[in-house]
Order: C-alpha cells, then structure tokens, then sequence
C-alpha cells in the first residue's frame, strides 16, 4: 500500500467512554490523512477484539492481513490489519 497512512493506537480512559471521544480522535485521525494527500488509512485491531472491529467496519475498513506477535510464555495473539480507500 503506497501513500499510507498508519493509525497505531487510539485509547480513552475508561471514566470517558461512551462520550464520542474515540470517534471524535478517529475522525480528526482519518481527516489528518487526508490532508496530508493520503490514498489509504490502516491499523492492527486483535482478533478479539470484536467492539473494535465493529467500529473499524461501520467506516468500510476491510481485512488484509493478519500478523501474529509474542505475548509472553511461548503465546502468539494474532492482529488483523485493516484498510481503508480515502
């Protein structure tokens, strides 16, 4: 993916959420992509992590990959990556 634009982490406290803040973030993070000229947006959400890949599909993000990563006494979590066309 060329002219990419990565979102690595956006988190709230839990006091804050469920006040619009996280898609207020996400929003302001897509639209700093798309001034910056960018074709794509992608991110790493956990596979089991299904609230935020409800989130990430309510804005057209699609599965592209998956990468396992290390968490600790020999376990692998696995991440999906996602995409989205600006």
């Amino acid at each position: 993916m060329d002219n990419a634009f990565e979102i690595q982490r956006i988190y709230i406290s839990q006091a804050f959420q469920g006040m619009g803040l996280g898609k207020k973030l996400f929003e302001f993070a897509l639209q700093e992509a798309r001034d910056l000229g960018c074709d794509w947006v992608w991110l790493g959400v956990w596979e089991r992590n299904f609230k935020a890949q409800i989130f990430y599909d309510k804005y057209g993000f699609e599965k592209f990959a998956e990468h396992n990563f290390p968490v600790g006494d020999g376990k692998v979590d696995c991440d999906w990556l996602l995409k989205l066309k600006l």
